[in-house]
């Protein structure tokens, strides 16, 4: 989020339709975060190749469960467009103390599995009802903006005295620079 290429992934992620429409090219965008993502889960399926020197097929099985788990924790929506590297390593950290410290406790595998299901659960639906309110919070501001101007409530106020050459001085920036002298003249013999 913090390079051009980050805020396009970002954009995709978000929203892809107007990404399109703002000009990035989400194919090119597409197949180089892919491609990222191949080579990092090469690198991974080495590292613990290495890890059990050994290599199968289903070496990794379940193991989603858990980058799923650590992607919601750490704050990624599932919707996309959401989220951050640093969450990310949290929620796997989250992630990695749970699975250990119930495995220490000796509980059965499937109640970890289990577990583990609840929480994505609890997060997505953490996340759902966060980013409802923040929809609301943005519809109420864009309800403020595009309800009744200052002007607009200026001119509706029964008490204010201003004049429309006033409010103009005031609200116009146009009329102001190209008018500037004779408005000035006129603000200094009016009252306010």
């Amino acid at each position: 989020k913090w390079t051009g290429f980050g805020r396009q992934i970002y954009a995709v992620g978000s929203n892809p339709d107007a990404a399109k429409i703002s000009g990035i090219n989400i194919d090119r965008v597409k197949i180089i975060v892919y491609t990222i993502n191949g080579a990092i889960a090469g690198l991974a399926g080495a590292m613990y190749t290495s890890l059990y020197a050994s290599a199968q097929g289903n070496m990794a099985d379940g193991a989603e469960m858990d980058v799923i788990a650590a992607c919601v924790i750490g704050g990624v929506s599932l919707n996309g467009g959401q989220g951050s590297a640093f969450g990310v390593l949290l929620g796997a950290i989250t992630i990695a103390i749970i699975s250990k410290s119930l495995s220490l406790v000796g509980i059965d595998a499937f109640w970890q599995q289990a577990l583990k299901g609840a929480i994505i659960l609890l997060s997505v639906l953490i996340n759902v009802i966060v980013q409802r309110n923040a929809m609301k919070v943005w519809e109420d501001i864009q309800n403020a903006v595009d309800g009744p101007t200052y002007r607009e409530r200026l001119e509706a106020d029964p008490d204010c005295t201003l004049t429309a050459e006033q409010l103009d001085a005031i609200f116009d920036p146009w009329a102001f620079l190209t008018r500037k002298d004779e408005i000035f003249a006129r603000l200094k013999d009016m009252e306010f």
